[in-house]
């Protein structure tokens, strides 16, 4: 089976937009069905699948390519999007 496409995501952008329609990171992580450590570690700008920014762009209501990070954190050069 191949491997998960991951990217960075714009941790800051993904916060800003939850926090604009009032939600905190649980309620966000229960809308996807997801764990709140999966939210959390998207607002901190680790590695996420694709799969995941798809379902963050759908609920926040932009394209996914807004919560994709142009480049990695400077504290983090290796992380890169594959």
């Amino acid at each position: 089976m191949p491997p998960t496409p991951t990217a960075v995501p714009n941790g800051v952008r993904i916060r800003e937009l939850r926090e604009g329609t009032g939600l905190s990171a649980a309620e966000l992580a229960r809308k996807l069905r997801r764990h709140v450590t999966t939210i959390q570690n998207a607002e901190r700008g680790r590695p996420v699948s694709l799969i995941l920014i798809g379902q963050l762009a759908r609920a926040l209501g932009v394209p996914p390519v807004e919560l994709i990070a142009v480049e990695p954190a400077a504290d983090r050069p290796d992380q890169t999007v594959r």
